[in-house]
């Protein structure tokens, strides 16, 4: 139910539904799963020194920091990871996302994107191919294995799709960059 529960309320936000706050509190807060506070759970765990045979309570939680309320366009939080590609590229197809494989022929890659249009936005989740000069990261067809992933960026739909270029070509990255704060019109 966890699973289900999860994506209906990532549709729900992209659709920009409202709820009154008894229905809410209804479907959600007093949801005996949804409803489960994570952060009380959590100290319970740890007062009574309980160790959970796989992760349930300590999965991760994404509150909103002070850094992104500053920059209001951009996270920098899933920045700096290595990931497997081909899990990447699969879960972002399950959750909505376009993304193209990186293969190390390619020199430019579009961001993995989500167009978000009940808000007037795409985000855009810049990642490249990660692998060493000695080519051990890349499969036979070409593709990397892993990705080396940087921000997480909103734009105004209907601007220029930004492009990233492999910086194991001529070792920096570019990047074109829009004024988020302008509407589309302007």
């Amino acid at each position: 139910m966890l699973p289900a529960l999860a994506q209906r309320l990532d549709r729900q936000f992209a659709a920009r539904r409202t709820r009154t706050y008894a229905a809410w509190c209804d479907r959600y807060l007093n949801h005996p799963l949804a409803g489960t506070e994570i952060l009380a759970w959590r100290d319970w765990l740890e007062h009574h020194r309980i160790t959970q045979p796989f992760k349930q309570a300590h999965r991760e939680v994404y509150l909103l920091t002070d850094a992104e309320r500053n920059t209001g366009t951009c996270s920098n939080r899933f920045a700096g990871h290595i990931l497997r590609q081909h899990q990447f590229h699969s879960l972002t197809a399950i959750r909505g996302w376009h993304d193209k494989l990186r293969i190390m022929a390619d020199a430019t890659f579009p961001p993995a994107t989500r167009e978000l249009p009940q808000w007037g936005l795409r985000a855009e989740f810049c990642i490249k191919g990660y692998g060493d000069d000695a080519y051990t990261d890349i499969m036979a067809s070409g593709s990397y294995l892993r990705l080396a992933t940087d921000q997480v960026r909103f734009y105004p739909a209907g601007v220029p799709q930004n492009a990233a270029h492999d910086a194991s070509h001529d070792g920096t990255r570019r990047r074109r960059e829009y004024d988020v704060t302008r509407s589309s019109a302007g």
